[in-house]
């Protein structure tokens, strides 16, 4: 199960709307549209808020077969974006290095 259909799950048994949830997290009804579809990836700042608004923690909404995603989210949820940024820049070229497991 995707973030978005995670979403639609939890925002339903607080009978919210779309409306509600976007009202209650600060973000757009049609940005929580798109996030719920899947055609958005949102960023952990927008999970964090969504996560306020449902009354949950923003690995309630984290697919649990996506362990390692809701560890990063853990490690990022503090973060300013420049410092997002940096860490998925880092992250970029770890992966183009090939680094080997420590």
């Amino acid at each position: 199960m995707h973030v978005g259909l995670k979403i639609i799950d939890l925002r339903k048994s607080k009978g919210f709307r779309q409306t509600d949830l976007a009202e209650r997290a600060g973000i757009s009804q049609a940005i929580i549209s798109r996030v719920e579809k899947g055609t958005r990836n949102p960023t952990p700042k927008m999970l964090e808020k969504i996560a306020v608004a449902l009354g949950c923690e923003f690995t309630d909404i984290t697919p649990k077969t996506d362990y390692q995603t809701a560890c990063l989210l853990k490690a990022v949820k503090g973060m300013t974006e420049p410092q997002i940024k940096m860490v998925t820049l880092y992250a970029n070229f770890l992966m183009s290095q090939k680094v080997r497991d420590m």
